[in-house]
């Protein structure tokens, strides 16, 4: 009203301005001309604003997908899984950036991160950016994909996510026919499985006192992709179990690519490779240092070959023709075996399944090719993945706890329920958490402050005001008091909780002695003593990502993981840390162990040689049962092993490899606070219940068990410096550190 009344008056008092204003307007609409420059000039800008507007496309794509619409991907939990963003500008150079956000349709879930990279995107060019995501929770069944920035439309596509069951396994074919080896989704059979998640789901569901285990009997999972989307880097394919290389020419891969199925091997995965006719194909491949055998020709299987095959593989005992294997030709690929490879399957002196450990994984190839005829129909496919699936490499992942779920112990004097470390990664969890700034001071000592308190605020600031006859000075004495409580409160936190940032890292590296590489992965635990956004970088090639914030359970902290492009580590930006909390990253990449560990047979025992570039400490040689100490070895340094007895599984090999390496000399107990702190000294065993925590979630049934071979010859060692450090930036910490090696070595006979 106010507004239409100062129109009014300005109308009024100004009808001279208002009287031209309404001439120029009545002349230029007059002249035609005048009208169709104004609207051609309108027109112009509209079409540059729409012309603008779509400028910049969007598409994504994975080799995790599923033959669905919209866009659904196959992943695992607790593993990362890649989105190819395909960005196109036709206009003007822009910059922006590219955010992955997870997402839970159920609702449940308020863990927030985002997973971003920055982007440039000049004019008229086409580019491919990488993203990875990584699930903590089987609620997340979705992600939103975005590309925004200045000057054009912000671009949104959403995703669903399907995690596998608990046991399943995927299977990632990558061919030029996109082939998805599709009789793998009906092949049956608990031998299929993985059978570590099957024990945690079945412990879970007699914890929920349905006393069933699982019923299912198909645990394969066929996924299938073109090279096209073979991503940047190894991670990207962590989420498959197995990826199968088949008729593709593998010379047309980018050296990332190349890069990525290396370093996807080196990690722990399994890269199975089919033989057959094409042998050239293998010959010539940028991989071919990976085969277990250097191919030379192809040919026909002989009877005696193709009958041992349908023998070891067909359960049936009245045999088709598909199940002899006739009809078309069996073609088989022949080489020489490599001397580090190890023959599974053999017909004399020919192998026909052999494998090759790289890193913490492992090279199979079939010399048949079980895709392709006589073995389409066959009935042995089953026993023959089985097979395959049964000589998987075996090593530990530092998961987040949630993997492992957590005990429901009730209290006994409140009726609630707590959640208790359980599994081995939630042990070296809590182990790592054990400080005494994080420790409540004792009742009494609560009790007998709040008394003094209540004492010094009524009857002792009564009497003393009586007693001068000012007890109209209480509105001053009271505030006085109270503040002079709080301040004594705060500093008597501050001397138990201390001001200095403490870090305390794992490294666990595993991988095969010979080849020159290993997987390594990073825990990483702060404490901070005040609230503060730290920024956490990796070294190398490490990938890094959240782990688990606060007490047991607590979802993570909101945070910004910024992915650069494929030679550059990843950096968490902002992770969001409370005054006297704690938060836990964790990282994992591969290292080079250049000539890694050698073992020769001398006398009766072992001599060992230390070819890595780390020096390794309380070295122990863990045969079968069997444990040899090596000692201390520095990097080109050989020792005699002495044997020291034996032990069992479990607990009691952790106990007897922890004192065998003589933890006591490596992690001594400190004799005062470092650089003259006044936060109290660590407890003295700190280091080393830190260091058998590590041994023993390295050491869980299903990485330490022999494998199919009957082999279990490895190097145990230890290191008190990070290989593979995380960072706080711009940050002076007191850090403490325990490195774990487990390196596999060839069966020495």
């Amino acid at each position: 009203m106010g507004a239409a009344l100062r129109i009014a008056g300005f109308c009024v008092y100004n009808r001279g301005t208002m009287t031209t204003f309404h001439a120029i307007f009545r002349r230029v609409f007059r002249n035609r001309n005048w009208v169709c420059v104004l609207a051609a000039l309108w027109a112009t800008g509209f079409c540059q604003a729409s012309r603008a507007a779509e400028a910049v496309t969007m598409q994504i794509d994975s080799p995790l997908a599923l033959p669905t619409k919209p866009l659904g991907m196959q992943i695992k939990t607790g593993r990362w899984f890649p989105v190819a963003v395909t960005l196109s500008n036709s206009g003007e150079a822009v910059k922006g950036r590219v955010q992955l956000q997870l997402t839970a349709s159920g609702g449940g879930s308020n863990r927030s991160a985002v997973f971003a990279s920055d982007v440039d995107l000049p004019t008229n060019a086409r580019k491919r950016v990488w993203l990875y995501g990584r699930g903590e929770g089987a609620e997340l069944d979705g992600a939103t994909v975005s590309f925004s920035g200045r000057g054009f439309k912000t671009r949104v596509q959403n995703i669903s996510l399907r995690p596998l069951d608990n046991g399943e396994r995927s299977v990632l074919t990558i061919s030029d026919s996109q082939e998805k080896l599709g009789f793998l989704n009906g092949l049956k059979g608990k031998q299929l499985a993985a059978a570590a998640e099957l024990t945690a789901e079945n412990q879970q569901a007699q914890f929920n006192s349905s006393g069933q285990s699982s019923t299912r009997n198909t645990f394969l999972r066929a996924l299938g992709s073109t090279r096209e989307w073979i991503p940047d880097r190894a991670i990207g394919l962590e989420s498959a179990d197995i990826v199968v290389l088949r008729d593709f020419a593998q010379s047309a891969l980018t050296p990332e690519q190349l890069n990525a199925l290396r370093a996807y091997v080196a990690q722990g995965g399994t890269l199975v490779v089919f033989g057959g006719a094409d042998w050239q194909r293998l010959s010539t491949s940028p991989l071919k240092d990976l085969w277990p055998l250097d191919p030379t020709s192809s040919g026909a299987a002989t009877a005696s070959q193709t009958a041992q095959i349908v023998a070891r593989y067909v359960k049936t005992q009245a045999l088709s023709g598909a199940d002899k294997l006739g009809g078309a030709p069996l073609i088989l690929l022949r080489g020489n075996l490599k001397k580090d490879a190890t023959t599974l399957v053999s017909s004399g002196n020919s192998p026909l399944i052999c494998a090759r450990d790289f890193g913490a994984g492992r090279v199979i190839l079939l010399c048949a090719d079980p895709s392709a005829p006589p073995f389409l129909g066959w009935s042995g496919q089953s026993a023959l993945w089985s097979e395959i699936a049964q000589n998987l490499p075996r090593f530990r992942r530092l998961e987040s706890v949630g993997r492992e779920g957590f005990s429901n112990a009730p209290y006994a004097s409140y009726g609630g329920y707590s959640t208790q470390p359980t599994g081995s990664t939630e042990q070296l969890l809590s182990v790592i958490k054990k400080l005494p700034q994080l420790q409540t001071p004792p009742t009494s000592t609560i009790a007998w402050f709040l008394a003094l308190y209540v004492f010094c605020l009524v009857p002792l600031n009564y009497f003393v005001l009586r007693g001068i006859d000012k007890r109209e000075m209480a509105w001053l004495t009271i505030p006085a008091i109270a503040i002079l409580f709080s301040v004594a409160s705060y500093l008597a936190a501050r001397n138990i909780k201390g001001t200095d940032l403490l870090v305390r890292q794992v490294n666990i590296v595993q991988g095969s002695a010979a080849s020159g590489v290993a997987r390594s992965d990073a825990m990483l635990w702060l404490y901070s003593p005040r609230r503060a956004n730290y920024d956490v970088s990796s070294s190398g090639s490490l990938v890094l990502a959240d782990y688990v914030s606060g007490a047991f359970g607590a979802p993570a902290s909101s945070l910004s993981l910024n992915q650069p492009d494929a030679s550059q580590p990843f950096r968490v930006e902002g992770a969001a840390v409370k005054m006297w909390d704690e938060a836990d990253f964790v990282a994992q990449g591969t290292i080079e162990t250049k000539a890694g560990v050698s073992l020769t047979a001398s006398g009766n025992g072992y001599r060992v040689l230390n070819r890595t570039p780390f020096a390794l400490r309380g070295t122990v040689l863990l045969k079968g049962n069997k444990l040899f100490r090596c000692g201390d070895l520095a990097s080109g340094a050989a020792s005699q092993a002495t044997f020291v007895g034996t032990a069992l599984s479990g607990e009691d090999l952790v106990a007897r490899v922890a004192s065998a390496s003589e933890l006591t000399k490596i992690f001594p107990a400190p004799k005062s606070a470092p650089n003259g702190s006044k936060n109290p000294a660590l407890a003295d065993s700190t280091l080393r219940d830190l260091a058998t925590a590590t041994l023993r979630a390295a050491f869980s049934p299903d990485a330490i068990s022999p494998d199919a071979r009957g082999q279990n010859l490895q190097i145990v060692a230890w290191g008190t410096e990070p290989v593979t450090p995380l960072k706080i930036e711009g940050e002076n910490v007191r850090q403490q550190s325990v490195t774990l090696f487990l390196l596999r070595l060839p069966d020495t006979k």
